[in-house]
Order: structure tokens, then sequence, then C-alpha cells
């Protein structure tokens, strides 16, 4: 069995190859690095719609903790870096 956080995982990764090769123009062959992804995150989305409700919860709650936990360490680069003056 597949988790949700695995799955959410494998989104973000697809996520991530759109935008290495499409934002960051590392390619000539930009339909292929967007539709392949794509195709491979609708799968992903289709599958995690067929998750059981706790589990979407569990899994959302996690996402926002680990969201806030970022947001916290860049602020304290960012504040670290101001105070050496890099």
């Amino acid at each position: 069995m597949i988790t949700v956080g695995a799955l959410v995982g494998f989104l973000f990764l697809h996520a991530a190859v759109i935008g290495y090769f499409v934002v960051g123009r590392r390619t000539e062959h930009r339909a292929r690095h967007i539709a392949i992804p794509a195709v491979g995150g609708l799968i992903i989305l289709i599958v995690l719609s067929q998750a059981a409700h706790p589990a979407l919860i569990v899994g959302a709650a996690w996402l926002i903790v680990g969201a806030a936990i970022l947001l916290i360490q860049g602020r304290n680069r960012i504040s670290t870096e101001a105070d050496s003056g890099s």
C-alpha cells in the first residue's frame, strides 16, 4: 500500500521536473518536459482522490507542519545572513 505522503512527494517531484526544465529553460523539448510530468501528476491526483478521507486529513496536516517549518527555517536563515553582513 502506498502512503499519501509518498504520493504527494511524487506529485511535487513532477512539479519540480517541470520547473527545472521549463521554467529554468534547460531544454529545447518543452512540450515533452511538460506533457510527461503532467500526465504522471494527473495519475497521482486520481490515485490521491481515491485515498481514505482520514489519510488525506493526516497528510494535509503533515504538509502544513512541513511548510511551517520550512517558513521558519527560511526566516531564520535570512536573519542570520543579515546579522553577519553576507
